[in-house]
């Protein structure tokens, strides 16, 4: 999720270069260097640009996202929570809320999705180019489940952490 606008930046960026580069290649002038130079430039100031609009574009929706609160109960209290993106579908953004008990998911349009600590198995993170942790994977009564979120291997520490605590205090 952090990572969308750069990737587009730097897409916008390398076609500016290349189209530059291609004007420069096919005019009369045979500098080539300094063609080279100007689309290479101007690719890079694009794809900053778009980067850096990152949070005018995405402002409404993480104010919705921020507003969105879970529908729990009484006695439950929220230890942690944040932005969340279900499975691989982009439109269905949400927020997730980890309590003592459960995992909550909660969408835009919302629909709340709960999850028990003690049902969930297998926590692993996933990884965007295989190097970013961007989202969770898991095992609920033997489906399993995708989140993409901010800080990946902090949710994953503090649910197994729950999940460690809750079967102790069990025993």
């Amino acid at each position: 999720m952090k990572h969308r606008f750069l990737t587009v930046g730097i897409i916008i960026g390398i076609f500016i270069y290349g189209v530059l580069l291609a004007m420069g290649l096919l005019s009369d002038q045979s500098d080539v260097i300094m063609w080279s130079v100007v689309s290479l430039l101007l690719g890079v100031m694009l794809a900053v640009v778009v980067y850096s609009l990152k949070p005018l574009l995405n402002r409404k929706m993480h104010q919705k996202i921020y507003e969105l609160s879970a529908d729990i109960h009484d006695d439950e209290k929220i230890l942690i929570d944040g932005p969340a993106g279900l499975n691989s579908d982009k439109s269905c953004m949400g927020k997730l809320f980890l309590t003592r008990d459960n995992l909550l998911f909660k969408a835009l349009d919302q629909k709340q999705l709960n999850y028990s600590i003690e049902n969930i198995s297998d926590i692993r993170l996933l990884k965007k180019w295989g190097v970013i942790n961007n989202g969770l994977k898991f095992n609920y009564n033997g489906i399993e489940e995708m989140y993409y979120v901010d800080y990946a291997g902090d949710w994953k520490v503090i649910i197994e952490y729950v999940k460690g605590f809750n079967d102790k205090s069990m025993s």
